[in-house]
């Protein structure tokens, strides 16, 4: 089954299957990453190189916005990073993961605006999957 390409026109987000370029504020280093995806991308990443060498993780931000090319038929090769929406399995693991840890959070615990953590984990898990959480994904 082939998949319907949409005229860049007709996408929600602008950065619907750009190649998007993101610069390491520590190591200065470029990457182009693709969005495969009709959502938004996050501004900022971690960086690659920086966790390849063994160092202080840096952080990438998406830099050079009029830049991004728009390649709707772009095939990454094998080693680039690429964004997907996440997977259901991983965006279960997170939410979860999330309320454990904010339910009895210090300054604004989470139990105060929820009866129990899986009413917690419904809410977010329903919110999360609306937005349709990105995934940064190397192939």
């Amino acid at each position: 089954m082939e998949k319907e390409v949409i005229p860049k026109g007709k996408h929600i987000q602008k950065e619907t299957f750009c190649l998007m370029k993101y610069k390491c504020e520590k190591c200065l280093k470029e990457e182009l990453i693709w969005n495969s995806r009709d959502g938004v991308t996050p501004f900022a990443i971690g960086c690659s190189f920086c966790k390849r060498e063994g160092s202080e993780h840096g952080t990438m931000q998406h830099i050079d916005w009029s830049g991004d090319k728009y390649l709707p038929d772009y095939f990454p090769k094998f080693g680039e990073r690429v964004f997907i929406t996440m997977p259901k399995e991983i965006l279960q693991l997170i939410v979860k993961a999330r309320v454990e840890a904010y339910w009895n959070l210090k300054n604004y615990p989470m139990k105060e605006s929820y009866s129990s953590k899986e009413e917690a984990y419904k809410a977010f898990l329903k919110d999360s999957e609306q937005e349709g959480q990105p995934y940064l994904l190397q192939l």
